[in-house]
């Protein structure tokens, strides 16, 4: 995967890492797994899901995700214009 992330633009890079800081925060990895972990890695497999996403994180950026709260009114969001962390005005 970071092969992949390597050829990321650096908004696209962004986005990947906000995503993953946005499911640390909100706890719902069955929900938003798929968003950032390749389909060859399944949820069911990872026993330790917050572990797996933190040591992804610090593999594509090269330090520790942030420990942010994103609160309830900021969602992810998958549609064509443009994937990523949306604020819902």
């Amino acid at each position: 995967m970071k092969a992949d992330f390597d050829r990321f633009g650096p908004v696209s890079k962004q986005r990947v890492l906000e995503a993953i800081e946005f499911i640390l925060s909100s706890g719902q990895f069955e929900k938003f797994w798929g968003y950032v972990v390749p389909q060859s890695v399944p949820l069911d497999e990872v026993e330790d899901k917050p572990g797996y996403l933190r040591a992804l994180y610090e593999k594509l950026s090269g330090h520790a995700p942030p420990m942010c709260d994103f609160g309830p009114d900021v969602e992810l969001v998958s549609t064509i214009s443009p994937p990523g962390i949306d604020i819902r005005e």
